[in-house]
């Protein structure tokens, strides 16, 4: 199921990554999604962190919101927004309803080379049962813990200052556009 887009965003989210990375992107060698998933029964904006895997070679242990590369089989933006909130969370996007700052940083690859990675965020609704919290289930390959965070939270878990500025911006985008978090059905 395809989610709902706000307008503003659909010249953005509704192109391939190559064409956006050829178009948006200079210099960048490829492109991630970082979600911003929002609790949808808090009254503050809280929004979804991961914590990436013991066992995995980069930053193992550290708290990152869900997000991913976006694939060459992905049609859009949008396709990879669904699937990597799907396969690390197990949840199911119903809208895309917000952007907020682009966070750019470099990985090292095979070699000395080393690759510069543009993430692209975004801030999305879920589907849920009213009243009821969201079922999160964890891709154990990916992640090991999740935890539903505030503002007032962001220091009791340990990110990449880089991560650590992302999910402020989302929590800042979250406080600014209460509106956009509330579904009118």
């Amino acid at each position: 199921m395809q989610p709902k887009i706000n307008e503003s965003l659909n010249q953005l989210l509704l192109v391939s990554g190559e064409k956006y990375l050829v178009e948006h992107a200079g210099g960048h060698d490829r492109l991630v999604i970082g979600v911003a998933v929002f609790h949808p029964l808090r009254k503050e904006p809280s929004v979804l962190i991961v914590q990436r895997a013991a066992h995995e070679s980069f930053l193992p242990n550290v708290w990152e919101l869900p997000g991913g590369h976006v694939e060459s089989s992905d049609n859009t933006i949008i396709d990879a927004i669904v699937r990597e909130t799907s396969e690390e969370t197990g949840l199911v996007v119903t809208h895309v309803v917000g952007r907020f700052s682009d966070f750019v940083y470099t990985v090292p690859s095979q070699g000395e080379t080393v690759r510069s990675t543009l993430q692209l965020n975004v801030a999305v609704l879920i589907h849920g049962i009213e009243g009821k919290d969201p079922d999160v289930k964890l891709n154990p390959d990916e992640h090991q813990k999740y935890a539903w965070i505030a503002e007032s939270d962001l220091a009791d878990y340990e990110m990449t200052d880089g991560m650590g500025k992302v999910v402020s911006n989302a929590l800042e985008w979250g406080r600014e556009n209460t509106h956009e978090l509330i579904l009118v059905t």
